[in-house]
């Protein structure tokens, strides 16, 4: 029995580590408040260009997800 409950703890341990999470983390790429429309738009062609994800919140600060950043600062720096 102490066998089948170790078994079922490395088990557990180890599907646990390598599970694969969904990453939604966004951060401001450019902050509509400080930078110019031109520059926006600008941007936002060049993400798209790039296949590069990523968002347009409320206050039309663009928003990129972490697993694009290195893609996004590749393409559009």
């Amino acid at each position: 029995m102490k066998k089948i409950l170790i078994l079922f703890t490395v088990i557990s341990v180890l599907s646990a580590g390598c599970s694969q999470q969904e990453d939604n983390n966004y951060s401001v790429w450019i902050d509509a408040s400080t930078s110019t429309q031109a520059s926006i738009d600008s941007a936002l062609d060049r993400l798209t260009n790039s296949n590069v994800e990523f968002i347009v919140d409320e206050n039309g600060d663009i928003l990129l997800n972490a697993k694009e950043m290195e893609k996004a600062v590749m393409c559009c720096s």
